[in-house]
């Protein structure tokens, strides 16, 4: 580790979370991790058709350039890892991101440059967080349950991701995935206080009303670390004006390979 530090250039990252929400002993809880630039080397990560075809290509080359201990990367909020993920694409290829955006109103092709360097953490407050402690309470305006749950880490978003695939053939009927309700059962660690987990599966199955799942995730958006991805989009024939996300995904390493549909 100390060999990679003295041969390579880093760059410490500053966390959306601040750390705030790690326990005091873990290394994320400084708010900032350590990249180092990627060489011509981690490119071959990049190209490796196999890690591409097995979906970790991007993890891959993540951990390659990762000062520290790898494993701490599953422990990541969410929205932290995105700030990593956005990081290393401008370590890699510098700020601009060139890409190709469907108009939706008349479908014109539109070529597009964004500067991520004006990318920008949503701001946290403190009040809102217990410092140390990712757990948060939540009284559904409707039922009136309490629900107390923690925000996703990237392990726990990866295991979603492997159990909605197991669960494919059993929905592929209808064409419907449960993700919503799976991240739910997830997130949720304890309704009115009972944390029993077949308690909390059939809430989120059977009991979870619209009303109140909709407000839950409008109260999500005001708690979670992320980086605020949001592209003004206005298109070039129609003049058509969205407010577009996004994705930091594959698209995002090989734009000019790769175009967004």
């Amino acid at each position: 580790m100390a060999e990679e530090k003295a041969t390579f250039p880093t760059e410490m990252i500053e966390l959306p979370s601040k750390g705030w929400l790690y326990p005091a002993e873990h290394p994320l809880n400084k708010g900032s991790v350590e990249l180092r630039y990627p060489t011509a080397a981690d490119e071959d990560i990049l190209t490796s058709k196999n890690l591409i075809q097995k979906g970790i290509v991007l993890d891959k080359f993540i951990e390659a350039i990762f000062i520290g201990d790898k494993n701490v990367l599953n422990d990541m909020l969410l929205g932290d890892y995105d700030k990593v993920m956005m990081a290393a694409r401008i370590l890699a290829y510098g700020g601009k991101y060139d890409t190709k955006i469907n108009c939706p109103n008349c479908g014109t092709r539109n070529d597009i440059s964004i500067d991520v360097m004006k990318w920008e953490h949503v701001s946290m407050k403190e009040k809102n967080y217990t410092i140390g402690k990712n757990e948060f309470t939540f009284k559904l305006p409707v039922s009136k349950k309490e629900l107390t749950f923690k925000l996703l880490t990237y392990k726990d978003s990866k295991d979603v991701e492997i159990e909605l695939k197991r669960m494919k053939k059993l929905y592929g009927a209808t064409g419907v995935q449960p993700e919503m309700t799976s991240r739910y059962k997830y997130m949720i660690t304890a309704i009115d206080g009972d944390a029993d987990r077949r308690t909390i599966n059939l809430f989120v199955d059977k009991e979870f009303l619209l009303q109140d799942s909709r407000d839950f995730r409008d109260y999500l958006l005001t708690i979670a670390p992320s980086v605020n991805t949001s592209y003004d989009f206005v298109c070039v024939e129609c003049n058509f004006e969205d407010i577009i996300e996004v994705p930091l995904d594959a698209n995002f390493f090989w734009p000019t390979k790769h175009s967004r549909k």
